[in-house]
């Protein structure tokens, strides 16, 4: 038995050589004979989309890593402006309580990076985790906080926490930080803003 013959002789519904079918498969396009795709919508089967979404994956855990490579260990602010959609919504204890959303999202992370960086930052990444739209980031962050007001000490801070950011359009659109509190850093910030 030829299954390439079978395949084109097919007519969803109505031919022999599959009876077994669903009526909404059938062959559609011309590249390969070996190929079913739902007529109605011309979707591939699942592993050639499970492909493209391992691809799609793997490419947002890289802007993940440039964000927090290249934004708080080499302080390049223009990244932030590259991975961002530009209406993010950002939450976590990191940035207060509530929501904030679009360009103050990205001047809020930008602040806070630049902080990171000025106190010779260090970010690291220790796991990423990513499926579809989701790449979750535990990580360490070490920097040295000097306060605004030159009578309190510098501190140095180590600390770890958790991102989960979400992607559409290839873009971050949301971003969600859990963090370890800091200890005396936490009680400055509040006491001199």
């Amino acid at each position: 038995m030829n299954l390439a013959l079978d395949f084109r002789s097919f007519q969803a519904g109505a031919g022999t050589a599959m009876p077994y079918a669903p009526k909404y498969l059938a062959f559609i396009g011309s590249s390969s004979p070996d190929v079913l795709m739902c007529s109605s919508c011309g979707r591939q089967p699942v592993e050639a989309r499970r492909e493209v979404a391992v691809m799609e994956t793997e490419s947002n855990k890289e802007k993940v890593r440039r964000l927090y490579e290249e934004g708080v260990n080499q302080g390049e602010r223009a990244v932030m402006d590259e991975v961002f959609a530009s209406d993010i919504v950002v939450r976590g204890p990191v940035f207060g309580a509530g929501e904030l959303h679009g360009i103050e999202a990205i001047e809020a992370i930008k602040t806070e990076f630049a902080l990171y960086h000025r106190g010779g930052g260090t970010f690291t990444i220790q796991e990423q985790i990513a499926e579809e739209e989701w790449v979750v980031t535990r990580y360490t962050l070490s920097y040295r906080y000097t306060a605004e007001e030159s009578s309190l000490p510098e501190e140095q801070v180590e600390s770890w926490g958790v991102t989960f950011v979400r992607f559409a359009n290839g873009e971050i659109q949301d971003y969600f930080v859990v963090a370890r509190k800091v200890g005396l850093v936490e009680v400055y910030k509040v006491a001199h803003n």
